[in-house]
């Protein structure tokens, strides 16, 4: 069977709604709504992927819920659109765990913002499942609660680096990135595998 978009995201969403029903606090009646607090850019300069990630993610809740949910309980997906800004979602997130109380988050979808809500949620104990990249989002000793569903930098770097290296036989390579704690996270972790592998970076 071949992995599509649709398969991975309904999977992603299965695998949160199984988090949250897995950990559910005790205080709610076994057939109440599982609460997902959901934190895509759905507007800003990182929308372009949040609003494609919206569409699955909404489609596998449907899809879901349309099965009989998770051992009987319907998903509730409460969205907060981040704007592709990590104080606003900090701000988000505060407001889906104390406002709403909700049993788990997914997101937020990129890492610069990932890195601001990750630590929020750890203090919280809330259980948080995004698809980022950057490996400081996933530490069991700091973040026990926090899950990725994607690989990592050192995972999708070693398979770029090889091929610039060992393909293409390219021994002068050049690295850009933007300044946010995606983009500065991710040259911190490529630049040094590059010249472990005899690059000259420039």
């Amino acid at each position: 069977m071949s992995t599509t978009r649709r398969r991975v995201l309904v999977g992603a969403s299965a695998s949160v709604a199984a988090l949250a029903g897995g950990m559910a606090r005790p205080a709610i009646a076994s057939t109440a709504p599982i609460r997902i607090g959901y934190l895509p850019a759905l507007t800003g300069p990182s929308s372009s992927t949040g609003i494609g990630i919206n569409r699955g993610v909404e489609l596998a809740v449907k899809e879901i819920n349309a099965a009989g949910g998770v051992n009987g309980r319907q998903l509730e997906l409460i969205t907060r659109d981040t704007q592709s800004d990590p104080t606003k979602a900090v701000n988000a997130a505060t407001e889906l765990t104390r406002a709403y109380q909700v049993h788990v988050v997914f997101g937020p979808l990129n890492s610069g913002e990932s890195l601001a809500v990750v630590p929020l949620l750890a203090r919280m104990n809330v259980p948080q499942m995004h698809p980022c990249w950057v490996d400081a989002l996933t530490d069991v000793k700091k973040f026990p609660m926090c899950f990725r569903a994607a690989p990592t930098n050192q995972q999708i770097g070693s398979a770029a680096n090889r091929y610039v290296i060992d393909v293409l036989k390219r021994r002068k390579v050049a690295v850009i990135s933007d300044t946010t704690g995606y983009g500065t996270a991710s040259v911190n972790a490529y630049v040094p595998m590059l010249r472990a592998k005899g690059a000259e970076v420039v």
